[in-house]
């Protein structure tokens, strides 16, 4: 009687381990796996900020800021003030590190600050914030201003 269920048992184990094994696989990528491929990615593009300015130095300083990106332009926005924001300094302006570039300015108790992220491997989100000498909340209150489609 032992023997009769003892080859049940080895049945059952045999067809549990061939059910398992011809399973599909739905598991997604590791989040290493998909920090690479982000990183492959951004390292592949060649992006960074362009500040223009225009107007006399005497004048109200007026910056256009554009992301380039392969050698295209994509427009931001015009403000008085910006400089390149090095990623060694992103936590002071809450710019998270995932981020690729950054740029900001003060001027005249306004600051405006930009960065983009890499959304997915075509696309590129560029967040826009600020923060007033007034404002009496804290933060720099960022919101998404444009997503750029890349191909690649």
């Amino acid at each position: 009687m032992i023997r009769s269920h003892l080859g049940y048992f080895a049945l059952l184990v045999y067809m549990s381990t061939l059910l398992v094994a011809c399973a599909p696989n739905t598991s997604t990528e590791s989040p290493q796996n998909e920090q690479e491929a982000t990183a492959s990615t951004v390292q592949s593009l060649d992006m960074e900020w362009s500040i223009q300015q225009y107007g006399e130095q005497t004048d109200l300083p007026n910056r256009t800021i554009s992301l380039a990106v392969d050698g295209k332009f994509f427009p931001i926005d015009t403000v008085p003030a910006l400089d390149i924001i090095k990623p060694e300094n992103f936590a002071d302006y809450d710019i998270p590190k995932e981020a690729i570039i950054a740029a900001g300015g003060w001027w005249a108790g306004l600051g405006n600050y930009y960065y983009s992220l890499l959304h997915d491997e075509q696309t590129i989100i560029v967040m826009q914030g600020w923060q007033d000498e007034m404002q009496d909340d804290e933060g720099f209150h960022y919101e998404e201003v444009r997503r750029i489609v890349i191909r690649k």
